[in-house]
Formats: C-alpha cells, sequence, structure tokens
C-alpha cells in the first residue's frame, strides 16, 4: 500500500455555479425523463423529438425540478455538453450514458447528482465541479470524469459504485478538495481512482473533511493497489 500524497497549496479559482453553461441551452420545465420531450422548454421540440441532436445542448435542470437519465438513452439525446444542475434540483442517472467528448465540459453540481446504475455514465471530457450546497452521491455504477474539484461546502458520498478520473497521463490534479469541502467514502464496496491507468482505487471506511488550506493529490497510487 502506498501512501496518500497530499499536497497543500492555494485552491484554485472557479467561476460561479453555471456560467461554464454556453449559450446553446436546454432547460427543463417540468419534472420528468431525461427522453421526454415534454420535460424540456415547455415541449417546444416534441414535434422533432425523434431527430432532436443533444449533442449541441447545455441541458439545465431547474430548482425544483427532478430529471431521471433511465432505460434506453437514444443516440440523439446522448452526448450533451456541459450539464448545469441548479441549487434545489435533482439529475438521476440510472442508465448508462454518455457525455460529448469533442471539448471540455462540466459536470456543474449545484443541487445534487445521483449516480446509481450498472455500468457507466462516462463523462471522460467533464470536469466534475460540486459548488456550496451541492450533493453528488454515488450507489452503484461508475461515474467516468476528466477531473473532480470539490469546493467549499460541496459534498460527494460514495456509498458503492466507484468514481473515477479519466486516466490520463497529464498532472492535471485528478482530485482538488477545496477547504470546506467533504468527501465521504461509506462503504467497503466503494472505490475511488484518481490517476492511475492500474485501477487502484481509496478503499473504505475514509472521509476526508478539510479545512484551510485545500488539498490536491498528484499520486496515481493512493489505496490498495489491485
Amino acid at each position: 500500500m502506498r501512501s496518500p500524497l497530499l499536497i497543500p497549496v492555494a485552491g484554485w479559482l472557479w467561476a460561479q455555479c453555471g456560467s461554464y453553461i454556453g449559450s446553446n441551452c436546454l432547460t427543463s420545465s417540468q419534472p420528468g425523463s431525461w427522453t421526454s420531450c415534454n420535460t424540456w422548454a415547455s415541449g417546444s421540440f416534441c414535434g422533432v423529438w425523434s431527430t432532436f441532436q443533444m449533442n449541441t445542448r447545455y441541458p439545465i435542470i431547474n430548482t425544483g425540478h427532478t430529471v431521471a437519465i433511465s432505460g434506453t438513452i437514444p443516440t440523439n439525446l446522448q452526448n450533451c455538453r456541459s450539464i448545469y444542475i441548479r441549487s434545489g434540483a435533482t439529475l438521476n442517472i440510472q442508465s448508462p450514458c454518455t457525455g460529448n467528448t469533442s471539448g471540455s465540459y462540466v459536470l456543474d453540481v449545484c443541487g445534487n447528482l445521483n449516480i446509481n446504475l450498472t455500468r457507466m455514465a462516462d463523462f471522460s471530457k467533464f470536469d466534475l465541479i460540486v459548488h456550496s450546497g451541492g450533493v453528488v452521491n454515488i450507489t452503484a455504477g461508475t461515474l467516468r470524469v476528466y477531473r473532480i474539484v470539490i469546493e467549499s461546502g460541496g459534498v460527494i458520498n460514495l456509498d458503492g459504485g466507484r468514481l473515477e478520473r479519466q486516466c490520463l497521463s497529464s498532472t492535471t490534479p485528478g482530485l482538488d478538495i477545496q477547504a470546506g469541502g467533504t468527501l465521504n467514502i461509506n462503504s467497503s464496496s466503494s472505490q475511488l481512482q484518481v490517476h492511475s491507468c492500474l485501477g487502484t482505487a481509496y478503499m473504505a471506511p475514509l472521509i476526508v473533511k478539510t479545512a484551510a488550506p485545500p488539498l490536491r493529490t498528484e499520486t496515481s497510487n493512493w489505496g490498495r493497489s489491485s
């Protein structure tokens, strides 16, 4: 077992929640299924929904709405760009899905993101940024992202499943926990992989709750080797 490498540094500065979203937004107008045209933009795209292309869109989950990605997701409704989950909103990912890979995007969590699926939600070109008040709960399945940032007041709970940073040789920090951010690994079945291509991971029980200064890790083997 290799010990964690924790480097206290000045915290990276991130923009306000939702500021990464582009102009071509698709906003929820009611709770519902990701695949239902009535969930989005007051149903204004229902006439072209079978050919509608999510890969040019920036979905926004509005406050008070719960949107579920479940069942079979048609190809035209995959590969969205940055997703913004507003405070008081929830996105439940219950089926395998993919994010756009044509650029650099963001899973911008100010509300709740719940991962409970078999296989993977692959957002390997997305930074996962958990803002103050944002909560990510992973119960089953794998969430793959480009990197992981937990800002002050943000929380990630690993109650099962796996959270991983995309396997890269870059020196970009795989995990950046800002002062006041919280990471809880609560289950013996949970895994957190932040750098290595070799399947190494944190194993429960582990609770990380930072005080100043913030913590970042560059390590490739943090936890138990497979």
